[in-house]
């Protein structure tokens, strides 16, 4: 049978007619979901047989799924996915320890002071590392051009054009999403929790971005002054929700 943890040296595979190399990447768990307590290995098996129904059975791109450790994910879980998908099969990898680990100046010792913890859990913070860091540079070594996000709740339920790559690539576009929404972050019951981090962080790099205050209804003059951004002034951000993309990757 294919292995169920393959060397992280893997290389993509191109298509002979396309220069473009893709990857569908998940990062899942074969255990009840630690934050929302949903089955999430019967939730995956659904994602991805209609992951290959509506989309990948004819597009063929490689499917890897992330996971954390054998605990996380146990080997009779993935033997039972790779049995179901053995025409184009599903490869497993453990997540590189530098992506699923504290980085190197935060002590485990002060997580009382973290922001939204324990509510936003170690695994949690985790995953979100993963995914703004580890995905582009664990996949842009191994060759690949393009990727699709997919969560163990995202369900494709209609096709998608096998060329949906190729298309983006030659409109020139590197990054589509499924939709955008308002999200402000609240914390402590705090509606300015949001605002607060993207300012300090603003003013400590010195930044300042005039279009993060198109919302304010602000002059040109002041939209160069971030100690005006807040969410009673400029009311809530509408940004990518990110649960699903795909995107260039170099």
């Amino acid at each position: 049978p294919p292995p169920l943890v393959t060397s992280m040296q893997r290389h993509c595979e191109r298509h002979a007619n396309s220069p473009l190399c893709a990857a569908v990447v998940y990062l899942a768990q074969g255990t009840p979901h630690s934050s929302y307590k949903r089955d999430s290995f019967a939730l995956l098996r659904r994602s991805l047989r209609l992951l290959f129904h509506n989309f990948n059975d004819v597009a063929r791109h490689d499917v890897i799924i992330f996971h954390a450790d054998d605990h996380d994910f146990p080997v009779s879980k993935r033997q039972l996915i790779v049995g179901e998908h053995k025409g184009w099969p599903v490869r497993f990898e453990h997540i590189p320890r530098q992506f699923w680990s504290l980085p190197p100046a935060l002590n485990q010792s002060n997580r009382s002071s973290w922001l939204g913890y324990p509510a936003y859990a170690l695994g949690y913070r985790h995953m979100i590392r993963f995914w703004l860091l580890g995905v582009w540079e664990i996949l842009e070594p191994r060759g690949y051009t393009h990727v699709m996000r997919m969560d163990e709740d995202s369900m494709i339920l209609s096709p998608l054009p096998p060329q949906m790559f190729e298309r983006l690539e030659a409109k020139g576009i590197q990054y589509a999403y499924r939709l955008a929404s308002y999200e402000s972050g609240v914390l402590d019951d705090d509606p300015e929790t949001f605002h607060n981090f993207l300012r300090a962080y603003m003013q400590q790099q010195g930044l300042s971005p005039l279009w993060l205050l198109d919302s304010c209804g602000l002059s040109s003059e002041q939209r160069a002054d971030t100690h005006l951004f807040s969410r009673q002034l400029c009311g809530e951000l509408r940004g990518f929700y990110n649960n699903w993309y795909i995107s260039s990757v170099t």
